[in-house]
């Protein structure tokens, strides 16, 4: 009886402990990128940080994805769970496990690189509606993907590829538009020295939005799931 029960804690907290760590790497390459690759940034245009940091979301995929699904961010998990993919107390779970993990990569980022201020993504003059359609944008191509492969539609060997290749492109096209964030913990680590009171709105409501609208999208598009 306590073999089973200690087995059913493993299921529960393992997912759960995957997802914050999953978004502490992501946070901390973001962090890496914003503050100690500007120059780098600056001088290969939009290729680079979409580059990276799909390129670390599809590898944490490969490695965590059999773990917890590899979210890493609520707008995905919002999405799944919204087209019940996933349990809401998971869900919920997974959600605070991502804000932790976003923070904790955001702030140890900022130490390593000796980061006094927050950087200042989105200044008050020159926020629009743009900016929320370009993380709605990029959260809708990026979760719909996600979903596909959660519906078993992409092949399992090939689920990291396609979901790093889908938040490449998503932070490509945003970035025309907005910061290209795409990812509410991300934002909300920056803390409120990086966004106004409008911005919560572009940066926060703009992707969990599109995440269940590409969510739905998936699944209406699905003649067979499983």
């Amino acid at each position: 009886m306590k073999k089973q029960e200690s087995m059913m804690m493993n299921m529960q907290v393992k997912p759960v402990i995957a997802e914050l760590l999953g978004t502490f790497l992501l946070g901390l390459t973001v962090a890496s990128i914003a503050w100690g690759g500007r120059n780098i940034v600056a001088a290969n245009g939009y290729l680079y940080a979409p580059a990276i940091i799909g390129g670390i979301v599809g590898l944490l995929v490969y490695v965590l994805g059999s773990v917890s699904g590899a979210q890493f961010n609520p707008a995905v998990t919002l999405g799944l769970w919204a087209v019940k993919k996933l349990e809401s107390i998971q869900a919920l779970a997974y959600v605070v496990a991502q804000l932790i993990g976003a923070v904790l990569g955001l702030r140890l980022g900022a130490y390593l690189l000796d980061v006094k201020d927050v950087i200042e993504l989105v200044r008050p003059e020159t926020m629009n509606g743009n900016q929320f359609f370009g993380e709605l944008l990029g959260a809708f191509i990026l979760t719909f993907v996600v979903t596909k492969v959660a519906m078993g539609r992409v092949h399992a060997a090939a689920g990291g590829l396609a979901i790093g290749a889908a938040l490449m492109l998503a932070i490509t096209l945003a970035s025309l538009h907005s910061a290209g964030v795409l990812n509410p913990a991300i934002s909300i680590a920056f803390g409120k020295t990086a966004f106004t009171d409008m911005a919560w709105l572009l940066y926060v409501v703009g992707p969990l939005l599109g995440g269940v609208i590409g969510s739905f999208a998936a699944k209406l598009l699905d003649t067979d799931e499983k």
